[in-house]
């Protein structure tokens, strides 16, 4: 279907998603934050409420599925403990004043190992965001949390990757589509969401050296590029 035949909201929206394609978008509308088609299926399964639809243009009708907005805290924090990415599109211009189109955009994007608002997470615990990347003998392993800055990386033989994402627990764990990674982690016991809360994140474009040579070179104190690296929990310059 040609998007003339769209209504304009449906348009900005499709526009808006397309930046966003891998996360649930909540979309505001008045005083609810809306998700449509796929995502609209998703949060209704998620959040157990009510699937509904929407005329969106002519002959055209959409699954939807809202949440009022003063809830919107406390069921994103129910989506970020499933694993879910959610991206929050915002009303950027007073309803009541604008003429045709209210505008809209991104304000704000959440996922399980980013997450910064303290509503949000388990105050007993770390929140951490974790990478991955192998050559088949050798690991290595770097993780942050960013709620408080703490940030680590290591290098040790690949066979105590289990037990080293087992201490971690992290909330999210990247790794690339190039070298052993995947493999890697094909058989360990960290599972992708829901069954025990790690969003496993494959990142296509990741390029692990260019990486390590912005981490290098970053102004540390010490100064760079003198590295920290941890062996197996050890410490060492």
């Amino acid at each position: 279907m040609t998007t003339a035949r769209l209504t304009p909201v449906r348009r900005q929206y499709l526009t808006i998603k397309h930046s966003y394609s891998d996360a649930i978008l909540l979309f505001r509308m008045g005083d609810f934050y809306e998700a449509f088609d796929d995502d609209a299926r998703l949060l209704s399964t998620a959040l157990d409420i009510t699937l509904t639809s929407r005329t969106m243009g002519k002959d055209t009708r959409v699954p939807m599925a809202g949440v009022p907005a003063v809830s919107l805290e406390a069921n994103l924090a129910r989506l970020i403990r499933q694993g879910h990415k959610v991206a929050i599109c915002e009303q950027l211009s007073d309803p009541a004043l604008s003429k045709g189109l209210v505008e809209r955009g991104v304000v704000r994007v959440v996922t399980p190992g980013t997450v910064l608002e303290s509503s949000l997470l388990d105050q007993d615990s770390n929140n951490y965001l974790a990478a991955v990347c192998g050559n088949g003998e050798q690991v290595g392993l770097a993780y942050v949390d960013c709620t408080t800055g703490e940030f680590a990386a290591a290098q040790f033989p690949t066979d105590q990757l289990p037990a080293e994402l087992a201490r971690l627990n992290p909330s999210e764990l990247i790794y690339p589509t190039t070298g052993d990674s995947g493999s890697l982690l094909a058989g360990h016991q960290i599972r992708p969401l829901p069954q025990n809360g790690t969003r496993l994140l494959l990142i296509l474009s990741w390029r692990p050296v260019r990486c390590w040579t912005t981490l290098a070179y970053f102004p540390w104190k010490p100064t760079a590029p003198s590295l920290y690296r941890w062996e197996c929990g050890q410490l060492e310059r």
